[in-house]
């Protein structure tokens, strides 16, 4: 992955298999703008199936819409500021 970065820069197509093809970025202004974008037309469920076996079909990682909405509210409390500090204190320690 460095080396195609270093190749071809921050965004580049590289292709997985014989009918899959993932976009790579690594700038971080572009992946804000994919993780803000128009969920309509950004479609990770779709995307990531390849990554299904590993994951799990309800992993946040793969679902759209009101599944992912769902499954994203309910992790996100344990990554809340104090919390987050404290996971750092016991990794530390």
């Amino acid at each position: 992955m460095e080396e195609c970065s270093r190749r071809y820069g921050d965004c580049f197509t590289l292709r997985i298999g014989p009918e899959s093809s993932w976009v790579l970025i690594s700038d971080p202004e572009s992946i804000q703008k994919v993780f803000t974008g128009n969920p309509d037309h950004l479609r990770a469920g779709e995307a990531g199936a390849i990554m299904r076996p590993v994951v799990g079909s309800e992993s946040v990682l793969l679902l759209d819409g009101p599944p992912h909405l769902r499954q994203r509210k309910l992790l996100l409390p344990p990554f809340h500021g104090e919390r987050m500090q404290r996971y750092g204190d016991v990794m530390r320690e």
